[in-house]
This record gives structure tokens, C-alpha cells and sequence, in this order.
């Protein structure tokens, strides 16, 4: 049974550097999307990785700017600039090999 919860330790340590990784990339992607007049909406751009229960984490790229939505979304008046959808599309990818990766080096017992 140590062997066991020594795996899952190492399973949930591994795989939690890979989602804070994973979500710095996101972040950094979104930086780089993001229509900049001023740089305050791309200044306020984030990644936070926090525990939501037990082993569960939930990592979320955003920004406490108000006009934020109004930029990724559009309104009536201005079309839409989306840049924090594409950078998480944009990382998919990477993020899945980010968190597969962790996942084999952990139980890699060697």
C-alpha cells in the first residue's frame, strides 16, 4: 500500500508543477493576443492555480480589468478582440502533453 499512495504523492505533485506550467503558458500567450492601447488589460493578464478540494485543481488565466469581457467579447458598438480563448486553443495542445508528460514521469519508477 506505501508504494501506492507514494505514486499517487508523486502522481499529484508531478501533475500539479505541469497545470501551474501549463497555465504560465496560457498566460504568456494571452499577453501576447491581447490588443494593447494603454498595456493595462495585458498587465492584468494572470495565471492562478489554486486547490479546490483535496487533489483537485483548477487553474484560470484572466484579468480583474472591467472592460476585459468587452474586449474578448465585443460589444454593440466594438468588435469582438479575443485573445483569452485563443491562447488557451492555441496552448491545448501542449497542455495536454504538459500534464501527460508528468503523469509518465511520475509513475516511472526506474
Amino acid at each position: 500500500m506505501t508504494d501506492l499512495v507514494t505514486v499517487g504523492e508523486r502522481i499529484a505533485a508531478e501533475v500539479a508543477s505541469a497545470i501551474e506550467e501549463a497555465a504560465a503558458l496560457v498566460e504568456a500567450r494571452a499577453k501576447e493576443l491581447c490588443p494593447v492601447r494603454t498595456g493595462r488589460l495585458r498587465d492584468s493578464i494572470r495565471a492562478e492555480v489554486t486547490e479546490i478540494a483535496g487533489d483537485v485543481l483548477r487553474a484560470e488565466v484572466g484579468t480583474d480589468v472591467p472592460y476585459a469581457a468587452a474586449v474578448e467579447m465585443g460589444t454593440r458598438r466594438s468588435a469582438a478582440q479575443p485573445f483569452l480563448f485563443p491562447a488557451l486553443e492555441a496552448c491545448g495542445e501542449d497542455v495536454r502533453r504538459l500534464i501527460e508528460t508528468a503523469v509518465r514521469r511520475a509513475m516511472d519508477v526506474g
